[in-house]
């Protein structure tokens, strides 16, 4: 994935990884939290991540992700699972 900013030809960030059906939700939650939430290149890639798996409907959460942003989608109603360790994104 690259994105780039309004200067042509100028590589804004380059990212990728490995883990089958987590690889688009891991990569966007990256570019997000480094572009739209302001983190850092090493900040945005060791931020939790969230997984929502369509079937079986259950979400899974890494172990580092904010106990609030749980408890806010078990509120929401969401089945959340598991936590799983970051590596598993990567």
């Amino acid at each position: 994935l690259q994105w780039e900013v309004s200067i042509p030809h100028i590589v804004y960030a380059a990212l990728g990884g490995s883990g089958g059906s987590k690889i688009f939700p891991a990569v966007a939650q990256e570019l997000l939290n480094f572009d739209s939430w302001g983190l850092d290149v090493s900040a945005a890639v060791e931020h939790g991540r969230v997984h929502d798996q369509l079937y079986p409907s259950f979400v899974e959460v890494d172990d580092v992700y904010p106990e609030y942003g749980v408890e806010a989608l078990r509120e929401r109603g969401h089945n959340v699972t598991g936590e799983l360790q970051p590596s598993h994104y990567l």
